[in-house]
């Protein structure tokens, strides 16, 4: 199953999150179409989140799954 699976390491997505504990899993998950940052290059890593953000990372998240044949579309 893709949930067991490590997602590909990706480039330097973003200028304001170098030396973050995270940036590899933020790279990863830009690399993966899950976030997007806030424009500009820019991530801010520090930042507040929304709930409307973490609901589309979510979405992104699961149709990553679907894409690979893990799930179902409802």
């Amino acid at each position: 199953m893709i949930t067991e699976e490590t997602l590909a390491a990706g480039l330097d997505a973003f200028t304001d999150d170098n030396g973050n504990d995270n940036e590899a899993a933020i790279n990863a998950l830009a690399k993966a179409g899950v976030v997007k940052g806030k424009g500009g290059g820019l991530y801010d890593p520090s930042g507040a989140v929304s709930r409307a953000q973490v609901a589309l990372f979510f979405v992104r998240f699961i149709q990553l799954i679907v894409d690979a044949g893990q799930l179902q579309p409802l």
